[in-house]
């Protein structure tokens, strides 16, 4: 039963994280590109490609060059720790 509700739970939340900030798979790939999970990132950027168009476009880039575009206009090198 609680398996159940955990379930349930845990799919409303991805329902509402999806719908309501598709920034979150833009992060979680990029995350996942820095850690070399590219097949996690590219799921990731798949499905940002359907909620987002634009943080797609930011999310393929970073996956392209391993670079963030930063918000004020600079860039990040890709870390590798």
């Amino acid at each position: 039963m609680h398996v159940r509700k955990f379930a349930a739970a845990q799919a409303m939340f991805e329902r509402a994280i999806r719908d309501k900030m598709p920034e979150s798979y833009e992060y979680r790939g990029v995350l996942f590109a820095k850690m070399g999970r590219k097949a996690d990132a590219e799921k990731d950027l798949a499905t940002l490609k359907k909620l987002n168009p634009k943080l797609a476009g930011e999310l393929e880039q970073f996956l392209k060059t391993g670079r963030e575009v930063e918000e004020y206009g600079g860039t990040s090198p890709k870390q590798n720790s």
